[in-house]
């Protein structure tokens, strides 16, 4: 507790508060919208081997800068590439 100001414990007392009854399934649903997690659930259907998220679907899903995406795209083709 020595780490979280009073504002951090104040902001996760009211999520533990909102969300302390909701079930997993609920969470799930409230935690499941953004587009990278669509994207992955709909490869996922077509081919249960492709249920995973990219790290440049996070990013896009993020709303991260151009400039951030073309890093991680590079990053994600030398990976590729090198292995």
């Amino acid at each position: 507790m020595d780490e979280f100001s009073l504002s951090d414990i104040k902001c996760l007392d009211e999520i533990l508060y909102k969300y302390k009854e909701m079930s997993s399934l609920e969470l799930t649903e409230i935690s499941h919208r953004d587009a990278a997690w669509i994207k992955a659930d709909r490869l996922r259907k077509r081919d249960p081997e492709k249920d995973w998220i990219s790290k440049l679907d996070i990013a896009q899903s993020g709303g991260t800068s151009k400039d951030i995406l073309f890093y991680i795209k590079h990053e994600m083709q030398l990976d590729r590439e090198l292995s």
